[in-house]
Order: C-alpha cells, then sequence, then structure tokens
C-alpha cells in the first residue's frame, strides 16, 4: 500500500509539473504572437506614415507646378504679342555690349561706383552708384568677397553715411549703403570680414540712421530705413559675437534703439502691438532675418515692419 501511494505520488507530480510546462509553452507563444503583432502594427504605422508624406510632397510639387504654370499664363497673358520678341531683342544687344565693352560688366560697375563714391559728388549721382552697387552684390556673392578684400571700403561706406544729414538725397545714400553693407554680411565668406573692419563709430552711424527714419509720420524711404538698419545692426551683432575687435555697440546707442523702440510701440496700433506680444511670446523674434533687399520684401515675415524689426533686435541685445 505504501508503494502504490509512492507511485501516485510520483504521478501526480510529473502531471503537476507537464501541466506547468504547458502553461509556459502557452504563455510563450501568446507572448511571441504579441510580439508578431506589435511588428506588424509599427510597420503598417511606418508604410502609412511614409505614403502621406509620399503623397504630400507630390501634392506639393503638383501645386507649385500648377501656380507655376498660372504665373506663366498670366504673365504671358498680360504682354503684348510685340513686347516678347522686343524684350528677346533687348536682352540679346545688352548681352552683346557687355561682351564688347568689359567695363559694362557687373564687377567693372561695381568697382566705378565704389570709386565715384569716395569722391565729392553731388548726393544723387553719388546715390545712383551705390545703388548700382547694391544690385551688384545683391546678385554676386565674388562681388562681395571682392569688395571686402579692398582695404577701405567698409569704413568708407560708413564715412560716407556719418557724413550724410536728413536730406532726401542724402536718405538715399544712407540707405543704399545700409543694404549694401548688409549684402556683404549675409555671406559666410565675407560676414567676420565686415564685423572686424567697421569702424569705432559704425554703432553710432547706424543707430541715428535708424532713429532717424523712426519719425511719427515716416514715408516709405525711412520705413525702409529703418528695417535695413535694424537688421544690418542685427547681422553684425551676430557676426560679432565670435570676432575680438570690430563692431561693437555703445551703452548710449543701445539705450536710445530701446527708447526708440518704446516710442514706436507706444504709436503702433493695436494689430501691431498684438503681432509683437504674439512673436516675443512665441520665441520667434529670435531667429535668424535674410532679407531680399533685391525684390525689397523680407524673407522673414516677422521683419516686415519696422517695429517688429527694432524690436528683434533689441531682443538680440538682452
Amino acid at each position: 500500500r505504501l508503494e502504490q501511494e509512492r507511485l501516485e505520488q510520483e504521478r501526480l507530480e510529473q502531471e503537476r509539473l507537464e501541466q506547468e510546462r504547458l502553461e509556459q509553452e502557452r504563455i510563450e507563444q501568446e507572448r511571441l504572437e504579441r510580439q508578431s503583432q506589435a511588428a506588424s502594427r509599427i510597420q503598417r504605422a511606418w508604410r502609412g506614415l511614409v505614403a502621406r508624406r509620399e503623397l504630400r510632397d507630390r501634392r506639393t510639387r503638383a501645386a507649385v507646378t500648377l501656380q507655376a504654370a498660372f504665373r506663366g499664363w498670366r504673365v504671358r497673358a498680360r504682354c503684348q504679342v510685340a513686347a516678347m520678341p522686343q524684350l528677346r531683342r533687348r536682352i540679346s544687344a545688352a548681352y552683346a555690349d557687355a561682351r564688347r565693352n568689359p567695363e559694362r560688366l557687373l564687377l567693372a560697375r561695381a568697382r566705378s561706383a565704389l570709386r565715384f563714391a569716395r569722391q565729392q559728388l553731388p548726393a544723387p549721382a553719388v546715390a545712383q552708384q551705390l545703388a548700382d552697387l547694391r544690385a551688384g552684390t545683391s546678385h554676386s556673392a565674388k562681388l562681395c568677397e571682392l569688395l571686402c578684400s579692398q582695404s577701405g571700403a567698409v569704413a568708407a561706406l560708413f564715412s560716407l553715411m556719418a557724413g550724410c544729414n536728413r536730406s532726401l538725397p542724402h536718405q538715399h545714400i544712407v540707405l543704399h549703403s545700409v543694404q549694401i553693407l548688409h549684402n556683404l554680411i549675409r555671406h559666410s565668406a565675407t560676414a567676420a570680414s565686415v564685423a572686424r573692419e567697421c569702424p569705432v563709430k559704425a554703432g553710432d552711424v547706424l543707430t541715428d540712421a535708424l532713429v532717424s527714419g523712426a519719425v511719427v509720420r515716416p514715408s516709405p524711404l525711412q520705413q525702409e530705413l529703418v528695417k535695413a538698419s535694424a537688421c544690418l545692426l542685427a547681422s553684425l551683432v551676430s557676426s560679432a559675437a565670435g570676432v575680438s575687435g570690430g563692431f561693437a555697440l555703445s551703452r548710449r546707442a543701445v539705450v536710445r534703439l530701446r527708447e526708440t523702440r518704446d516710442a514706436l510701440l507706444r504709436r503702433a496700433g493695436l494689430e501691431e502691438r498684438r503681432l509683437v506680444s504674439q512673436l516675443k511670446a512665441s520665441g520667434a523674434l529670435l531667429v535668424r532675418v535674410e532679407p531680399d533687399w533685391v525684390l525689397k520684401r523680407s524673407a522673414n515675415q516677422h521683419m516686415a515692419s519696422p517695429i517688429t524689426a527694432v524690436c528683434y533686435l533689441c531682443e538680440l541685445l538682452r
């Protein structure tokens, strides 16, 4: 009887062990199935994300293509039939004239403009030469490097601005000079050189230009002068951060800039104040500015008005 009881206990123990083994196998199989299902779900989600991105990219490309086609059709529709051949003939004639006369090329005209800007000429003539130089530096990075390689070019522009008053021709001279300097500092190869070659009073000169345009009822020229000066000051401050010597803003200039900002905000409307508050809250004012001076517009929408430009500069100086 004892032997039978022992055998019965062994049989029960074996059955228990067998049940535990089967239970563990079942749990392991369920775990593997869950892993397989999770991997399948992740793969499906990833494939869906990739497909949606590709669809969005295709839609974007299609929309851009349609917009480009529509713009081209609109331009062609507005042009007269005889205007396009005439325009092609004018372009061909200008190209042939530039090939025959090397002094009509962009680099040659820029050198001539810089040479005339240093001379004592009437203000309208100097403004026209600076306008040519501004257009050249907007289109050519090599021209910007050439100007920075010439000793005294940056200092000459600041000296020219320092001798200007608030008359209309002189405002054109200051605006073109500021835009030329900003075109020079936009390129990484010339930014440090421009910040290093700035004279001691460069910050005061640019601050005077900015303050002169921040009047009660500014003209479009004065508004553009405020924006251009603020953008150039912001770029100079950013470029001079890692450069020893060169550009630096005095305490008086910083105080004047903040006073100008406060005055602009007091005269601003509700919508402009709300825009500045939203930009400050979102941190959008602290972004790099890359304006396009050729098209007379800013690639950054936060620099679209003098108020936001000056606020951006003051936020950068904090």
